[in-house]
Order: C-alpha cells, then structure tokens, then sequence
C-alpha cells in the first residue's frame, strides 16, 4: 500500500524549520532548504508507517508441524536420487 503525503503539509514543515534555525547552546544551526526539506520528508514517512502499524492488527505465524513421518519420508526421497543435485 502506498502512503499518501501531504506535500503542502511537507514543504510548511521544511519551510518552517528553515527559517527557524535551531538553537544549541547559544549558536544557531543553520541547515539548507534541501535538508530541512529531506528532514521533514523523514518525519511524515516515519509518522506514516507508524499510523499504518497501529491500525494493522499483529498477525502471528502458523507453527509449522513437522512430525518424524514425514522426516523419514523426506530423507527417503532424497536418498533414492543418487546423482541428482537437489540444492538450495
């Protein structure tokens, strides 16, 4: 499925922490437009994939049954094909 992006919504959020450098111990961090804009792409797929988690409900894997019968009858076909490369 793919996720829908707001890209006004994206280009505000890049916009926004452009022309508000942040602040770290009294020095201003100034980034380019194409990182805060890489940046707040980041921030709304993160937030996307989260929503998407949330709303699918876990699915746990079937156990694999797998008993000594069919062992036996497994290693019995492999055995009578001598010479016959069965690999991965």
């Amino acid at each position: 499925m793919k996720t829908k992006i707001n890209k006004s919504q994206l280009f505000k959020m890049a916009w926004s922490e452009f022309k508000n450098p942040i602040r770290v111990m009294g020095r201003e961090i100034k980034k380019s437009f194409s990182q805060c804009l890489r940046n707040a792409w980041f921030k709304l797929k993160m937030e996307a994939l989260r929503f998407m988690k949330k709303s699918e409900p876990a699915q746990k894997p079937e156990p694999v049954v797998f008993d000594a019968a069919m062992e036996r009858g497994i290693t019995e076909y492999y055995r009578s094909q001598s010479g016959r490369y069965c690999g991965d």
